[in-house]
């Protein structure tokens, strides 16, 4: 079975789990300070003691000139501090003495002694049973961070469009109150008067559009539905695969397809947005990126990028964002979709700071999103709310509004005043006075079914236990997930280095739970619950079969789907597996269920993608005898289902060979950078690994479908050309080098026009991302590929011959416009020169001996090639008709 290496599973883990962060203090550095609350006592935590040390207080709050520098607290109103976090009992005391007379007492250690310093803060009040609905308190504190916010504009320190300022325009929008209105109406009309101007930056015309579009819904003005248009637009033009990157056109080698959905969640719910408002919107371009972000709804988190669902119940408020798209939507598929994340961000309070970068995003998404449980789920909201009111209360600054604490791992990005309102919008969300947080329609809203983008099993989308099970069955979510820790990204077993040596725990200590725990938990409502107990039951190898085979009879599609992954244990970022001890005997026993799934036409996408994945762990014998029924999938709609089948085909080995032909022409025709990726990697398997032997009409077959993908850029997504032209190449090259030089003679011509267009002056490459795909291409890689040119200097004279036009128009200049800057660039810069001289040299030695070569003649180069050097899209194909 495949797996990846410890390492690359850790970092996976982390990542996949939203527990990733940007930087990390060195063990033995202090972490960063942190403000307690409206006291304006600022503390640093110890990393293994509950006790906090006093920095500094803020002049003019409750706590100046009470305490000194490097104080020592120990206690507060006799509660002392504890671990595993001691912020709770701060938090938790600001809370009581709100509620009461004030105030605060602190045990603190200074110096050898130990004293009690007091201080008041003002009385608020207490909060409500259901606050921050129905609740003074909540009012009060809310209306004064308005009113700071208000304030923040007038004095221009607030300025749209920038994201700070979005949060606060919607947080003023929020509170219904007419002068929060009317300073929003400013704000918007200082911005339209300055200009309006977009930009093509995900992560800004994201945050931009749903203050927008909210705005548009509350007042109507049309003024803001120009710059709505402007970045639909835009958004649209960039938009890859139906979600976006980071920032411009995304780079198709980044975390396997370039898409960041932490950045291109926030603009998707912008789009459903700007289509309520009656901004004119490509139905197809709409729906394509609706399809995107309802993939994944009841299978998992919202991964990093289009990998298959995430792990971990936190997901950095990726979910979130997409429950918040869904709400907006009238269609049935889409509120329940939104009701099953409500629960799950609900559910996963405990992981509220984790975050790739920080956890800005987990705790705005969090809260907006985990408003939309059911009616009848109104308890998991409490519970969610409750349990954080420690953090938020720490959170309030002593000047007003909110200051983001930075976490607990020592990540400070957010820890300043304007993401405070991350927080404000928590404690209106449940107000429901935003459309994004559940307002109904208003007069200016033009709210239309979409219908379902595709289609799924309703179960996946109820937020309650399969098979009878009951919330009493079931721990909380922390404990499951601790207990049910062994999964794909995180081995129970190690990797070992020998296939043949016995498989060896990671934690000799550790314990697996009972199999029947772990089966009861595949039956759980949230599906990550459900992948992890699926992993878990796998380590127990044949010994799971008989629950497996149960929950592969299951009439419910989720826990059928849960029995598939307990089969392979595929891991969620690079879809590998884990080392899992079942026998081709036991998996031959529950063969005929997965082949029943595999042909049954009702079968959910999710369903089929899990039976690829199982089936692939069979008997080579096995995957043979059904290559026919295995090959159907590789003309599959969506990339994870085809590229599926093609693992499951590749591991048939040698026995492969009838479906070799059938895998080429499917590399040659899939256009998703990720389902490339992997069809390299298993094409390169089977044939230098398996040995697998080619037919002479099959290596025909291949070459030519190798050509034509060379040359061919109309089926290749725009955006990823445009950002990142080669990289297709780069794949087809890896595969390419599969075949021997002189077969290279068969397909000269596409050869030729290929190096032609690399080297074609007129062709502006200049970012490092084509020239370092080029430059793989043509001088090799580390990965195996020989390089074009090298395997062309070892071909005969009558291939050579026959290369040379290309060879010549290689050499016209394109390669000179390619990236000169510094970084990883150089190097490559170095490579490409002396591959030239190569190339030069082999040129006259042919000219020499047999005259003039004439180069391959430059043409128009047809496809989205003509965008890189600044074409117009008018005439090119429909991005968005493009299809896997």
């Amino acid at each position: 079975m495949r797996a990846k290496t410890l390492a690359v599973l850790a970092f996976a883990a982390l990542l996949s789990s939203g527990n990733l962060y940007a930087k990390k203090a060195a063990k033995d550095a202090p972490l960063p300070e942190y403000q307690v609350g409206i006291t304006g006592l600022y503390v640093v935590p110890d990393r293994e003691a509950p006790e906090v040390t006093v920095s500094k207080t803020e002049p003019g709050s409750p706590a100046a000139g009470k305490f000194q520098a490097d104080d020592e607290i120990l206690a507060v109103n006799g509660t002392k501090l504890a671990l595993p976090d001691s912020r709770v009992q701060l938090g938790d005391a600001i809370t009581a003495a709100e509620a009461a007379d004030g105030k605060m007492t602190f045990t603190v250690k200074r110096g050898d002694s130990t004293l009690q310093v007091s201080i008041a803060i003002p009385m608020l009040g207490a909060y409500s049973k259901t606050w921050p609905v129905d609740c003074p308190k909540t009012r009060k504190i809310v209306d004064a961070a308005a009113a700071q916010a208000v304030e923040r504009f007038k004095s221009g320190s607030l300025r749209l469009p920038a994201r700070d300022a979005c949060l606060s325009l919607l947080f003023l929008l929020s509170t219904a109150k007419a002068e929060h209105v009317q300073a929003a109406k400013e704000a918007v009309g200082a911005y339209l008067s300055s200009g309006g101007k977009t930009g093509s930056h995900t992560w800004n015309n994201g945050f931009l559009s749903i203050a927008l579009g909210e705005y548009y819904l509350r007042t109507g003005e049309k003024p803001v539905l120009g710059v709505l248009k402007a970045i639909v637009d835009d958004s649209y033009e960039r938009m890859t695969c139906g979600g976006w990157g980071h920032w411009n056109y995304p780079n198709p080698g980044y975390t396997r397809s370039g898409l960041v959905n932490a950045a291109g969640g926030p603009l998707f719910v912008g789009m459903v947005l700007a289509r309520e408002c009656g901004v004119p919107i490509s139905d197809a371009s709409f729906r394509k990126n609706l399809k995107y972000f309802y993939r994944f709804a009841g299978f998992g988190g919202v991964p990093y990028g289009d990998q298959r669902p995430g792990g971990g119940a936190a997901t950095n408020g990726k979910s979130g964002m997409a429950g918040v798209g869904f709400s907006l939507l009238p269609d049935k598929c889409y509120q329940m979709a939104a009701q099953q994340y409500g629960v799950e961000q609900a559910d996963s309070a405990f992981g509220f700071e984790g975050g790739h970068t920080g956890n800005m995003t987990n705790v705005l998404w969090r809260g907006l999103c985990a408003v939309h449980v059911p009616e009848d789920m109104q308890d998991h909201y409490r519970k969610h709310m409750d349990s954080l009111r420690w953090y938020y209360e720490l959170c309030r600054h002593p000047r007003g509004g909110w200051q983001m604490l930075p976490t607990k791992a020592g990540e400070q990005r957010y820890a300043t005043g304007e993401w405070g309102m991350c927080i404000a919008l928590t404690y209106t969300a449940p107000w429901r006075t935003l459309r994004i947080t559940g307002a109904p329609p208003t007069k200016f809203s033009k709210v239309k079914p979409v219908g379902e983008v595709m289609p799924k099993a309703p179960e996946f989308l109820t937020p309650r236990h399969a098979e009878g099970y009951k919330d009493s069955d079931f721990q909380d979510l922390e404990t499951i997930v601790m207990t049910l820790k062994w999964d794909a990204r995180n081995p129970f077993y190690k990797q070992s280095k020998n296939p043949g040596e016995p498989l060896v725990q990671r934690e000799p200590s550790e314990k697996l739970p009972p199999i029947e725990y772990i089966a009861r938990h595949m039956r759980h409502y949230n599906p990550v619950v459900r992948a992890q107990a699926a992993c878990a039951i796998g380590y127990y190898g044949d010994a799971a079969i008989g629950e497996i085979d149960k929950a592969l009879r299951s009439t419910d599609a989720r826990v059928r789907r849960a029995g598939l992954e307990g089969l392979s244990g595929y891991h969620t970022f690079f879809m590998q597996q884990s080392p899992f001890t079942y026998t081709h005997a036991g998996i031959e026993k529950v063969v005929p269920l997965l082949v029943g799934i595999l042909q049954n036409p009702r079968s959910d996408m999710w369903e089929i993608d899990g039976a690829l994945w199982a089936i692939s762990n069979a008997a080579p014998e096995t995957i043979a005898k059904h290559l026919p029924l295995l090959t159907k999938f590789l003309k599959d709609d969506e990339w994870w289902v085809h590229s599926a089948a093609m693992v499951a085909i590749s591991e048939a080995g040698t026995l492969a060979a009838p479906a070799m032909g059938e895998l080429f022409e499917y590399f040659g025709r899939t256009s998703h950078v990720c389902a490339r990726n992997d069809a390299v990697d298993y094409l390169r398997k089977l044939v230098n690994v398996d040995k697998v032997v080619l037919s002479p009409a099959v290596r025909r077959q291949a070459l030519a479908v190798l050509g034509e993908d060379l040359v061919d850029l109309n089926d290749r997504e725009r955006s990823y050309v445009r950002r990142g032209s080669g990289y297709y190449d780069a794949g087809n090259g890896r595969v390419l080098s599969m075949f021997g030089p002189e077969e290279l003679g068969t397909i000269a011509d596409k050869i030729n026009e290929f190096l032609a267009r690399v080297g074609d002056p007129s062709i502006s490459i200049n970012s490092q991302e084509s020239y370092q795909n080029f430059s793989w291409v043509l001088t090799g890689d580390k990965w195996g590929n020989a390089g074009l040119i090298s395997t062309i200097e070892k071909a005969d004279a009558a291939t050579r011959a026959k290369l040379m036009p290309g060879l010549k128009a290689l050499l016209a200049g394109g390669l000179d416009k390619m990236f000169t800057g510094k970084g990883k660039g150089k190097a490559q810069v170095e490579v490409i020169g002396k591959m030239k001289q190569t190339v030069a040299k082999m040129v006259a030695d042919y000219e020499e001996a047999h005259g003039p070569v004439r180069p391959y003649p430059p043409k128009k180069w047809t496809g989205f090639d003509r965008i890189l050097h600044g074409k117009g899209a008018d005439d090119l194909p429909d991005p968005q008709a493009v299809t896997d």
